[in-house]
Order: structure tokens, then sequence, then C-alpha cells
């Protein structure tokens, strides 16, 4: 099933300002990119009388252990999902049947190569390439099968535009305009 069928922009959101215009936006499914252990639950629990899917940045939430009990910690209190750069969290919150975006920043073609292996072995539900607007690499991603949501420096409509054609299922961004 694609979750972003519907409406392939993802809020994210840094500050409880933007989250609350993002429960308040038509966007489905919200990126947290800041949090800590003490407002964690409350994030979860607004999101989903929302109606809306919330992704944790587990490497994000302060206070949190980036280990296999943060993971665990957070999977009680059941978010949508969780996004990570690393393998082992992926590996972790699939175990406790979480939905998962692994996050990679593409700086260089070494990058890429080593991106794609990791995703062969972590098996992610979904990929976020750093920075979207490189839509040839968005390209490469999904024409391997591999869900791709295109984030980071997509500011202009074209931009978002042309990660979509190129493959991508969503776009996560900070700029409000975009979410409407």
């Amino acid at each position: 099933m694609n979750i972003f069928e519907q409406n392939p922009i993802i809020a994210a959101i840094r500050s409880r300002e933007d989250f609350e215009i993002a429960l308040s936006s038509p966007v489905n499914n919200i990126f947290l990119l800041s949090c800590n252990i003490m407002t964690v639950s409350d994030y979860i629990e607004r999101a989903k009388e929302k109606g809306k899917r919330l992704f944790v940045h587990l490497d994000m939430v302060d206070g949190l252990g980036k280990d296999s009990f943060g993971v665990e910690f957070i999977a009680g209190k059941a978010p949508y999902g969780i996004i990570s750069t690393r393998g082992n969290t992926i590996k972790t919150a699939k175990s406790f049947g979480l939905v998962t975006v692994e996050r990679f920043f593409m700086i260089d073609g070494q990058s890429v190569e080593t991106a794609v292996e990791t995703v062969r072995n972590n098996k992610p539900s979904y990929v976020e390439i750093m920075p979207g607007v490189i839509p040839k690499l968005v390209k490469r991603f999904s024409d391997s099968g591999i869900h791709v949501i295109a984030g980071g420096l997509i500011s202009a409509e074209n931009e978002a535009y042309d990660a979509l054609k190129a493959g991508a299922l969503a776009i996560s961004t900070s700029h409000r305009d975009f979410w409407r």
C-alpha cells in the first residue's frame, strides 16, 4: 500500500509551532525531526487524534538511547513508524513491527554505492534520499524497486515535481507552503 498516494507531501517538523500547523494541514504524514523523551508521547498521541501518520526520527529524540531499548521504548508508544540513519536501529524497529524510513545523505558516488548496499541488507520500508533535489539518484533507487522519499533542499515546486516524476513516492519538506 502506498501511504503517500493521497498526498505525497510529508511535513518535516522541528518545532511545536510547525507541528500544530502540520496537524491542521492536509498532509497525512509527518516526520518528527526534533523532540525529547518527555514530549515524544504527546506528539504521537496528538498525531493519532488528528488521523496523521507520525514517523519519529529516533536519532533526534533527546534523552533516548540509540540502542534496542530506545527502539523498544518508542515502539511501546506506537508511532506509525520511525526514521533513522542507523542500520541497527532500522533492523530493530522492523522486529517490533514498525514502518521504517532509512535516511541517506548523498555526497558523492561512494555514498550512493554504500547506500544501495545498505538498503539491500537492511530492507527498510522506505528510503529517504537527501538532498531530494537529485532526481537522477531518486530514479536509480526507484528503478530498483525501492520506495523512495525525497527530502532536503527542496524549495521550489518544480523540484518537488521533478523528484516525483523521477519515481519518488513522496516529498519530505519543512517548507510550510508545500503542506497546503
